[in-house]
C-alpha cells in the first residue's frame, strides 16, 4: 500500500502498478499497436479514393490520422484500456462499393455511417437507468440495454459470415490494386493480370513476406514479427523506389493536408432512402460485433476479464466507439471501430489506457509525415489488403466451432457465402443469411416443437421482416 502511495499521478490514474505493468511496458505496447495498425493510414485513403470516383485521398488521410489519434486517446483517458480505434476495414469497402456501383454518392454513404453510429449509441444506453429515481437498485435492471437483445437475435452464422464475406472482398480488391487480378468491364468478368510484370511480381513477393510475418507464429503463439503489415508495405515501397517505380517526395515532412474537402460533407437526408437500410444495418453490425469481440479478446489476454466474463469499463468502450463513429462521419470517415490489432500491444504487455495514449500520440506525429505514407504504391497497399482479407476469412475456424453442433447454422452461413460469391453484395448476403436461418428454424420447429423464448422470437421475426424488406426493395427497384 505504501508503494502505491509513492507512485506518480500517471501510475495511479491508469492503475499501471495495480494491473502488474510498468510505464515502459505500456509505452512499448502502445508503439507495437501503432505499428500493427498504421497500415490504415495508407489503405483507408487508397480505398476511399476509388480511382478518382470517391473522396480526395489527402483529405481522407488527414481525417483518418486525426480521428484515430483523438478516439484512441479518449479511449485511454476514459475507459483506461489498451484499445486503439480507427476507421475499420470492411465498412470502407461496403461504402465505396456503393459509390463505384453508382448506387449512392460518398456523401450519402457517410450519412449512413452517422445513422449507424447514432443507432450504436442508442443501443448502448441503459434505457432503464431512470428507474433509479423510483427506488430501483437492482444493477442488472439499471444496466439493461438493447445490446444484449441485438446480440442474442443475430444468428451466429450471420455474425461470422459477414466478416468472411468482407474478407473475401478485401482479397479481390487487393488483387486488383496490385495488378494480380484485372477486371473485364464489358462482361463483368475477372482475369489474371500479367504475372511477369515487375509490379505484379513485387506485389506477390511482398504479399508472401507479409503473410509470413503476420501469420507464422513462434512457439509461444506470438507473431513472427510485430507490425508485419506496416513493415511489409515499407519493404515493398523501398524496393519500388530502388526499381524506380516510385518517385521520392521532395520533402518527408510537411504541413498536414486540409481536411476541409470532407469536413461536414455528409448527406444526412439522402441517407434515409429505404434501399439503404440494409447497408446501415451492415455498418451497425460491423461496428457492434467488431468492438465487442475485440474488447473481450484483448481483455482476456490482458488478464482483465473476471471468471464471469465481465470486462471493466466495457460500457465506456462502447460509448467511445459509437461516439467517434458519429464524430468521424463529420470528418468524412466510415465506421470508427476498436481495432483487433490492439491485441498486438496487449501481447507485448500493455494492460492500461496509457498504451492508448502512446498510440494516439504516434498518430498525431503521422499527420506531419503524410508524404511518406502517401507515396506508398498500390502494389504495397494491395498486398496488405489481401493479407488483411485473409485474416478476416480465418474467422471460418470460429464458424466451424460455433456450428459443429448445429447443422442449420452451418447451412445458413454456407448459403450466405454462396450468395456473396455469386452477387458480391454484402448487405444482400447478410439479409439472405438471416432469412434462410429463420426459414430453416421454422421448419425445424414444425417437426420438433419447443417452447420459444418470447424475446428471441420477437427479435427473430423483426430481423426476418427486415431481410425480406431488402429483397422487396431490390425487386421493386428492378
Amino acid at each position: 500500500m505504501e508503494q502505491m502511495k509513492q507512485n506518480g499521478f500517471i501510475d495511479r490514474y491508469f492503475m499501471i502498478s495495480e494491473r502488474g505493468s510498468s510505464v515502459w511496458t505500456e509505452t512499448l505496447g502502445g508503439v507495437v499497436t501503432f505499428m500493427a495498425m498504421a497500415y490504415i493510414l495508407v489503405v483507408h485513403p487508397s480505398i476511399m479514393a476509388a480511382d478518382g470516383k470517391g473522396m480526395p485521398r489527402e483529405a481522407v488521410f488527414m481525417a483518418t490520422a486525426l480521428i484515430a489519434a483523438a478516439s484512441t486517446i479518449v479511449m485511454g483517458l476514459w475507459a483506461k484500456l489498451p484499445f486503439a480505434l480507427a476507421p475499420g476495414m470492411g465498412s470502407n469497402i461496403i461504402m465505396i462499393g456503393l459509390v463505384t456501383a453508382g448506387l449512392a454518392t460518398w456523401q450519402q454513404g457517410i450519412g449512413m455511417v452517422v445513422i449507424s453510429g447514432a443507432l450504436f449509441m442508442l443501443v448502448s444506453y441503459p434505457i432503464l437507468k431512470p428507474l433509479y429515481i423510483l427506488g430501483v437498485r437492482d444493477k442488472k435492471i439499471l444496466d439493461f440495454n438493447l445490446r444484449k437483445v441485438v446480440v442474442d437475435a443475430i444468428p451466429v452464422s450471420v455474425k461470422f459470415g459477414v466478416s468472411f464475406c468482407i474478407g473475401l472482398q478485401l482479397v479481390v480488391l487487393g488483387a486488383g490494386s496490385s495488378g494480380i487480378r484485372l477486371a473485364l468491364v464489358a462482361n463483368n468478368a475477372f482475369v489474371l493480370g500479367n504475372l511477369m510484370e515487375p509490379r505484379v511480381i513485387l506485389g506477390l513477393v511482398g504479399l508472401i513476406a507479409i503473410l509470413a510475418m503476420v501469420f507464422l507464429q513462434r512457439k509461444n503463439g506470438r507473431a513472427l514479427i510485430q507490425g508485419g503489415y506496416l513493415i511489409g508495405m515499407l519493404l515493398i515501397t523501398g524496393a519500388a523506389i530502388y526499381l524506380e517505380m516510385v518517385k521520392m517526395p521532395s520533402s518527408m515532412v510537411r504541413t498536414p493536408p486540409s481536411v476541409l474537402p470532407v469536413l461536414w460533407a455528409f448527406d444526412f437526408r439522402g441517407a434515409w432512402a429505404i434501399e439503404y437500410l440494409p447497408y446501415i444495418l451492415v455498418f451497425f453490425m460491423g461496428d457492434f460485433f467488431s468492438t465487442a469481440g475485440t474488447a473481450l479478446a484483448c481483455a482476456e489476454k490482458a488478464g482483465l476479464m473476471d471468471d464471469a466474463g465481465n470486462v471493466p469499463k466495457l460500457n465506456e468502450v462502447f460509448w467511445v466507439d459509437s461516439l467517434f463513429s458519429v464524430i468521424g462521419a463529420f470528418f468524412g470517415l466510415t465506421v470508427v471501430t476498436t481495432f483487433v490489432e490492439s491485441s498486438a500491444g496487449v501481447e507485448s504487455g500493455a494492460k492500461t489506457g496509457f498504451a492508448s495514449i502512446v498510440t494516439g500520440a504516434l498518430f498525431i506525429a503521422a499527420l506531419f509525415l503524410s508524404p511518406v505514407f502517401l507515396m506508398i504504391p498500390p502494389m504495397a497497399t494491395g498486398a496488405a489488403l489481401i493479407a488483411v482479407g485473409v485474416g478476416m476469412m480465418m474467422g471460418v475456424r470460429r464458424i466451424v466451432e460455433q456450428t459443429k453442433n448445429d447443422q442449420l447454422e452451418l447451412i445458413s452461413v454456407l448459403l450466405m457465402i454462396a450468395y456473396y460469391s455469386l452477387l458480391r453484395n454484402t448487405a444482400g448476403a447478410m439479409c439472405f443469411g438471416i432469412v434462410m436461418n429463420t426459414v430453416l428454424r421454422c421448419i425445424q420447429f414444425v417437426f420438433n416443437p419447443t417452447k420459444p423464448d418470447p424475446v428471441k422470437l420477437a427479435s427473430g421475426i423483426g430481423l426476418f421482416l427486415l431481410g425480406m424488406s431488402y429483397f422487396a426493395v431490390q425487386i421493386w427497384s428492378a
